[in-house]
């Protein structure tokens, strides 16, 4: 009788657990590799359009497929394509391939399908009294101008930019800084990053084609590089293929579609190879992803579909299994509060201040448990509190520092 009940209240606290379950960011629930015992609860960070160089993290909801943005409806994948192993600095070589359904201003080294991005492909340009700052991961900052030499990316940004003559040093929070430099003239001005130091300042360097300005190296403090090549499809220049300095390397393969230059694969050197199909919705717009086998994608989303809401050019509706067909996540975004629905019936609504759409102030899990965020300068400053489902609330300080971190 003892063993019973002993039975019963593990088995009572397991799915209190299960019920009160850790989550990470965007929109997936955590599984076995980040989930505790308890009931404590980390509030989802959706900053990803708002603020952010950075990726969402790798999916942890087991049989989820790939994060998306719940209010921008732009799905989100990433493929490591090649490493260069070792290296003294700690900022590893990765050469990362950035897919997004959601529009942005890439450069389309891969195409004009989907939106493809990479590794160390940073774009910086003027946009009317400002700069913007285009990242690899997809995300984007506006700089504004403070003072001779300070330009400020806005209220709850962890970064700033700091002008010395024709040198932009991009500073970032974890220490690393990037330096542009503005060259040309007149119309024919424009910003190169040239190289940047981690947080040790140890250097890596950029190489670019002096004719056609695309970065063809990146080399790191110890002599390591990955090397970059290009070719022309439908008058379109794109990456071809990366190579290691050992001659390991990923190669690229392209098809036209309508007019829209394709990615359609990755060939690598053990033999494997990626694959992607595409659809035009409406007819006659940018072709979206719509099949994705990739090999080398860290996660279990290896095989994947996609279905797009009509007439939106890329807002997720319905992540499905690739090999299966099965349905593994919808997007209900036909209210203010956008809803995800998983297949076991679980549900997560989101909803967001008005101020600034980029961010999540409440959140409701599957079992109906709300929790909130709080963020200073009326939803648009960084995050000031958090209060979780059990109504116990964290308080956050922020300082912000405006000096060009030299030494």
């Amino acid at each position: 009788m003892k063993k019973l009940f002993v039975f019963l209240i593990s088995l009572a606290f397991y799915f209190f657990a299960q019920a009160n379950e850790k989550f990470t960011s965007f929109i997936n629930l955590s599984g076995s590799d980040n989930s505790e015992l308890g009931i404590e609860m980390e509030l989802p960070d959706i900053d990803f359009y708002g603020d952010t160089d950075q990726c969402p993290p790798e999916p942890g909801y087991p049989g989820a497929g790939n994060y998306f943005d719940p209010f921008g409806g732009s799905v989100h994948r990433k493929i490591h394509d090649l490493e260069v192993w070792g290296g003294v600095g700690e900022e590893q070589l990765i050469w990362i391939r950035y897919g997004h359904s959601g529009s942005g201003d890439y450069v389309r080294n891969y195409g004009n399908a989907h939106n493809w991005n990479s590794s160390y492909q940073y774009d910086m340009v003027d946009v009317g009294s400002g700069i913007r700052i285009h990242y690899p991961q997809g995300g984007q900052d506006i700089f504004v101008k403070v003072d001779q030499i300070r330009w400020s990316a806005g209220p709850g940004k962890n970064k700033w930019l700091f002008q010395y003559g024709n040198n932009f040093f991009l500073q970032k929070s974890d220490g690393f800084r990037y330096r542009f430099e503005k060259l040309g003239s007149g119309a024919n001005t424009y910003y190169q990053l040239q190289d940047f130091l981690d947080k040790y300042k140890n250097l890596y360097i950029l190489t670019y084609d002096n004719t056609t300005r695309k970065l063809t190296r990146i080399t790191e403090p110890a002599g390591r590089y990955l090397e970059i090549s290009y070719s022309l499809v439908n008058n379109v220049r794109v990456i071809a293929q990366v190579e290691t300095r050992d001659l390991r390397k990923v190669t690229y393969n392209y098809t036209v579609m309508n007019g829209f230059v394709c990615l359609t694969g990755a060939t690598y050197g053990d033999g494997t190879s990626a694959i992607y199909s595409y659809i035009q919705s409406p007819p006659g717009s940018q072709p979206m992803l719509a099949h994705a086998i990739d090999p080398r994608y860290r996660g279990s989303a290896t095989n994947m579909k996609y279905t797009y809401l009509p007439f939106s050019n890329g807002f997720i509706k319905e992540e499905r299994n690739g090999v299966t067909n099965e349905v593994m996540a919808t997007l209900d975004a036909s209210t203010a509060n956008k809803t995800v629905i998983y297949p076991n019936g679980l549900k997560q609504v989101f909803s967001s201040p008005v101020n600034d759409f980029s961010k999540t102030n409440s959140y409701t899990d599957g079992f109906g448990s709300r929790s909130q965020v709080d963020f200073a300068d009326g939803g648009k400053g960084f995050r000031q509190s958090e209060t979780d489902a059990l109504g116990r609330t964290t308080t956050y300080e922020n300082r912000t520092s405006v000096k060009l971190i030299l030494n």
